[in-house]
This record gives structure tokens, sequence and C-alpha cells, in this order.
């Protein structure tokens, strides 16, 4: 049995997927009892918690083989640091109590550094708070989610252009969730003792104008990259629904991106996730069409 948590968003539901496939028996930590219906009809196992609720999530995380472990990004919320560092305590003390299982936490590349990437830095203070964890971790540093750009389809297809603040020229490492997921089942399967870093790349770093001419030849048009000015960031950023502090975070995230500071630091070791973005764009408008 493995606990997931964030089945309801796209790397907990990929974990949890594929667990299933591979018959393994998954125990799907929800919030709220119907944001797990789905899975339950996979045949998983629900348990209701709270991420701030220690005593569920220990409740949650008992007798399982493994647990996978990601705290949401909240940027939509007033504070978003604040709730994530609850989620932090809670999911430690919890583990804890459930008898230290191995866990798997979801992290990013840029993790080793502890200021100037705006939400990455609460996956910095993730890692410290597990560091002398008893039982085994292992922290999986993601790259830029490739998913991000399903919301550049929008307006491709309307308007034929293809928006970006990643800026001209910059080529990053970027991988799907559900590549993300399938590593994340790896690392929850293998046997392994103590803390491991592994940091995640892709087949080859893609640019935006990369993404975009993948995109285009999906939709059989040419797209327009556009680079909207440092100065509009925040508007568009609060206009895409973030708060006001998570759009100064994510712009700062985004300015460390374009400076090359979201990297790999070296300490673990490296996996290369799999699927490019024709592949992931092509799954996405197939399950618009259907």
């Amino acid at each position: 049995m493995y606990a997931v948590i964030g089945v309801s968003g796209n790397t907990g539901s990929a974990v949890a997927r594929t667990l299933l496939d591979l018959g393994k028996r998954v125990r799907a930590v929800v919030r709220r009892p119907e944001a797990g219906a789905d899975f339950r009809r996979q045949g998983a196992e629900i348990a209701v918690a709270d991420l701030a609720d220690t005593t569920a999530l220990a409740a949650a995380f008992s007798g399982v083989d493994g647990v996978y472990v990601m705290t949401p990004p909240l940027l939509e919320v007033s504070d978003p640091d604040g709730t994530k560092r609850a989620f932090i305590k809670a999911i430690r003390a919890a583990a804890e109590q459930a008898g230290a299982p191995p866990l798997v936490v979801l992290s990013s590349l840029g993790a080793h550094l502890s200021s100037g990437t705006g939400p990455v830095v609460l996956l910095h203070e993730l890692e410290q708070a597990l560091r002398d964890y008893p039982g085994s971790v292992s922290f999986l540093r993601a790259p830029y989610f490739l998913d991000n750009w399903a919301e550049a389809i929008g307006p491709a297809t309307e308007e034929g252009v293809f928006p970006s603040l990643i800026t001209l020229g910059v080529r990053i490492d970027m991988a799907t969730t559900a590549d993300i997921g399938r590593i994340a089942v790896q690392l929850l399967l293998e046997a392994h003792r103590g803390r491991r870093i592994v940091e995640l790349q892709s087949s080859r770093r893609y640019s935006a104008q990369d993404v975009a001419l993948d995109l285009a030849r999906i939709l059989g048009n040419p797209l327009e990259v556009i680079y909207p000015p440092r100065s509009v960031w925040h508007d568009i950023l609060t206009g895409a629904g973030l708060s006001q502090t998570g759009a100064v975070q994510m712009a700062e995230l985004i300015d460390s991106i374009n400076a090359d500071r979201i990297g790999f630091s070296g300490e673990g070791e490296c996996r290369t996730a799999e699927e490019d973005p024709a592949a992931m764009f092509g799954r996405m408008l197939d399950a618009k069409v259907t």
C-alpha cells in the first residue's frame, strides 16, 4: 500500500494512476472525500486529511510501504509561505508518528538555493525539514513543468500567438507531470536507505520557441512567440488568478529561470524524462476532442 498526496493535481494523480496500473494498492490522501471519488472507483482507498492536520496525516501514512509527498504551490492565496510551512511541519511530524515510512518528496531544480527562487524557496525549506528524517527519503527535484504550456493552447488556437515569460533564447530542462509521476513511482518501488537527491533532466533543453514550434506543427499553423515586457508581468499573473504575493513569487522564479539559476546542483543522481512537448500537446488536444 502506498499513500499518495495530491491525487486531484497533476503529479499526484500521475503517481496514483501509475501505481494502480502496476497492480499496487493506493491510499489517496485528499482534503475532501469527493476529491478522491475517481480513484475510489479505480480501487483506491481514500484517506481524508488536511495537509496541516498532523493527526489525520499520521493515520493516512500508517501501515504503508511508502508515501508520495507534495505541497501545492498555493500561489492564489494571500500567504502561501505561511500555509506551506504549516504543511511542512505537519507532514514531518505525521510521518514520524506513522513509523517513518519511506518518503518520495516532490521538490524542484533550484531547491539547493535558499533565496531568490520564488516558491522554490519553500521546497528548499521542505528538504531541510526532512534532512534528518529517521526513515528513507528521496527528494525528486523536477524541472519546469511542460504542462504549464497548456495555457498557451487557447491563444495559439484562437489568435496564432504563443505567450511566454521565459525570454528569447533561454533553454531549460522541462518534463511533463506524467513523466514526473512515472519516475516518482520508480523511486517509491526501489529499495533505498537514507537520504538521496534525484534531479530530473529532459532529453534536451527547450526554449519557448522550441515548444511553440511543436505545438504549431500539431495545429498546422505558424505561431508567433510573444514576450510581454517585465513591467506588465505582475498584472498578467494576478489576472491569471495569482494573489499579489503569489505574483511576486512567480515573477521572481521566472527571473531566476531566465538568469539560469534554476539548474542542477550536482548533489545527487540524475534521471531523464521521456515525453517531449509534441507528445504532451498531442495527448492534451486528443483529450479535448474526446
